[in-house]
C-alpha cells in the first residue's frame, strides 16, 4: 500500500547529503530557489502572499526555511504549499511547513487520491486541507 511504502522510504531511504543545503538564489523576476543540494523547493513572492513549491523531506524544511530567510524573507509570510507531487522527497515535509507557516497546501488532482492516504512512520497523516480543483460548497 502507498502508506507503507511511503512509511518505509521516509524512515529508512531517504539518501545521505539529499539535505546539504545549497545556496538560495534568485531564478527570475520573483522566483527564487530555495531547496537543498539534490531536492528541489521555489519560492514565488507576491503581494499576497508567498507560495511555496515542494517541502521536500520533514528534515529538509529547516534547510528551505534557513534559505528563505537568507534570502531577506519571512517564512511565516508563506500562504501557499504547493505539493509537486506524491512522493516522500516532495510532501514529506507538508506538515512542518504548514504548522510553521499555517499555509494552505494544494495538491494537484491527479496525487489527490495518493495523498489522503499518506501516513508518516510516527503515525501523523498529511494534512493537505486543500485540493487544486475541487469546488468547496459555499453557503
Amino acid at each position: 500500500s502507498a502508506v507503507v511504502a511511503l512509511s518505509s522510504f521516509a524512515a529508512f531511504a531517504q539518501p545521505a547529503g539529499w539535505n546539504d543545503p545549497f545556496p538560495p538564489h534568485k531564478i527570475m523576476d520573483n522566483m527564487y530557489y530555495v531547496g537543498t543540494k539534490e531536492l528541489a523547493s521555489f519560492l514565488i513572492v507576491t503581494p499576497q502572499g508567498n507560495i511555496l513549491m515542494n517541502s521536500d523531506y520533514e528534515s529538509s524544511v529547516p534547510v528551505i526555511k534557513a534559505s528563505v530567510e537568507k534570502l531577506g524573507f519571512k517564512f511565516s509570510d508563506i500562504k501557499i504549499l504547493i505539493a509537486g507531487h506524491a512522493h516522500p522527497d516532495h510532501v514529506g515535509g507538508d506538515n512542518a511547513v504548514k504548522e510553521l507557516t499555517g499555509a494552505q497546501v494544494v495538491v494537484g488532482r491527479v496525487d489527490e487520491e495518493k495523498t489522503k492516504d499518506i501516513q508518516f512512520p510516527d503515525g501523523r497523516k498529511l494534512d493537505t486541507g486543500s485540493s487544486y480543483g475541487k469546488k468547496e460548497d459555499k453557503k
